[in-house]
C-alpha cells in the first residue's frame, strides 16, 4: 500500500469552500500524520493527473492512482439534483469512488461532506447505508467571518486526520486468522476481528427498538449484544463531564456484551447522550490535560457498530473526547 492520499474532488461548488478548502485541510492533515506516525516514507497527498507528464488518458491515470492509494478521499457535497428532485454527488466523483470501493474496499475510503449544501440523510440509498462522511458547514458568505472559517478548518482537519488514521492503523496491522473449529478464539482474535472489520459493511444488524445485535459476517460465532431495557442498562443517571455537557444534559449507560458462540467473553459500556442522539464509548485514558478524554480504538470501533444515526463522531468532538493511538 502506497503512502498517499489520493483526493477525489469536485468543482460544482464554490471552490472556496469545498475544493480549496478540503484540501488545505488535508494538506494541514499530512503534516500531522507525517510528524505522529512512525513511517519510513512521508505520505503525501495526490490528486487527478497530478505529476503526470504529457496528455495522458485520464480515466485510466486516475484508476491507477486510486488502486495504488493508501487512503481515498472523496468529496460527497450534493450539488446536483435529477428530474426526481433526488439530490446527488459530483458525476464524477462517484464513478471514482465505485472505482475505489471496488479495487481496494470502502474500508480505505474516507468521505468528506459540505452540508451547508445539503445533509448526509440525503444521499444516494447505497451511499447512505454505508459510513458516513466527516462533515463541516460553510458558504462563501461564511468566509468573511474568520473565526467561523477557522473553526470549521480546525474541526474538519481534526476529523480527517482521526478518520484517515484510523484507515492507516488499520491497514498496517495484519488481519487476524480465523480460529479452528475445534479451537477456542483468543481475546487477541475477537479484539483484532472487531478493530479490523468494516463498522458498517462487516456486520449484520439485527434490532427491534428492546435490543440490538450486530453479527460479524466472517466469523458468525462473534456477536455483540445490547438491551435497552432494566437488564442492559449500566447506570440509568450516568454522571460525567463529557456526557452531561449537552443541551439534553442526561445520560444513560448501557452494558455491550460480546459473544463468541453461547460464550460471554466480554462486556463493556456505551452511553447515551443528549436524548439518545449518540452512542459513545467511555474514555480510559487520560488526555494532554491529565483529564480522562481519550477513548481507546477497540472501544472506538464497538461505538461504531451500533452508530446507526451517524452521530458518534460528532458527538465526541463535543464532549472533547479523542482517540488513543498509543
Amino acid at each position: 500500500m502506497a503512502n498517499t492520499i489520493f483526493y477525489s474532488w469536485q468543482s460544482d461548488s464554490s471552490p472556496k469552500v469545498n475544493r480549496i478548502f478540503i484540501r488545505e485541510c488535508l494538506l494541514r492533515v499530512l503534516k500531522k500524520l507525517n510528524k505522529d506516525l512512525d513511517i519510513q516514507d512521508a505520505i503525501r497527498l495526490d490528486h487527478d493527473t497530478a505529476g503526470i507528464p504529457g496528455t495522458p488518458d485520464v480515466a485510466n491515470v486516475i484508476f491507477g492512482k486510486i488502486r495504488e492509494a493508501g487512503v481515498v478521499v472523496a468529496d460527497l457535497t450534493l450539488c446536483s439534483t435529477s428530474d426526481e428532485n433526488k439530490r446527488s454527488p459530483n458525476p464524477n466523483v462517484l464513478i471514482e469512488l465505485g472505482y475505489a470501493f471496488s479495487a481496494i474496499s470502502d474500508a480505505r475510503v474516507v468521505g468528506v461532506m459540505n452540508t451547508a449544501f445539503g445533509t448526509a440523510q440525503e444521499l444516494p440509498f447505497d451511499l447512505a447505508h454505508k459510513r458516513w462522511p466527516v462533515r463541516y458547514s460553510l458558504t462563501d458568505v461564511d468566509l468573511e467571518d474568520k473565526e467561523k472559517k477557522e473553526k470549521e478548518r480546525e474541526k474538519l482537519t481534526n476529523d480527517l486526520f482521526t478518520a484517515i488514521r484510523l484507515v492507516l492503523h488499520a491497514a498496517s496491522e495484519p488481519s487476524p486468522a480465523l480460529p479452528r473449529l475445534s479451537g477456542t478464539p483468543s481475546l487477541t482474535y475477537i479484539e483484532q476481528t472487531i478493530l479490523h472489520s468494516d463498522p458498517q459493511e462487516g456486520w449484520e444488524c439485527v434490532s427491534n427498538g428492546v435490543s440490538s445485535v450486530r453479527i460479524n459476517k466472517t466469523d458468525v460465532n462473534l456477536r455483540l449484544e445490547m438491551t435497552y431495557a432494566d437488564g442492559g442498562i449500566q447506570r440509568e443517571f450516568f454522571k460525567a463531564d463529557w456526557a452531561n455537557r449537552h443541551p439534553d444534559p442526561s445520560a444513560t449507560g448501557y452494558w455491550c456484551d460480546i459473544y463468541y458462540g453461547s460464550t460471554q467473553v466480554f462486556r463493556t459500556i456505551l452511553v447515551s447522550v443528549d436524548g439518545g442522539r449518540a452512542l459513545l464509548p467511555v474514555p480510559r485514558q487520560q488526555g494532554v490535560e491529565g483529564k480522562m478524554t481519550e477513548v481507546l480504538l477497540y472501544d472506538y470501533r464497538i461505538a461504531q457498530l451500533f452508530d446507526s444515526l451517524g452521530t458518534v463522531d460528532e458527538y465526541m468532538r463535543r464532549s472533547g473526547l479523542s482517540i488513543a493511538f498509543r
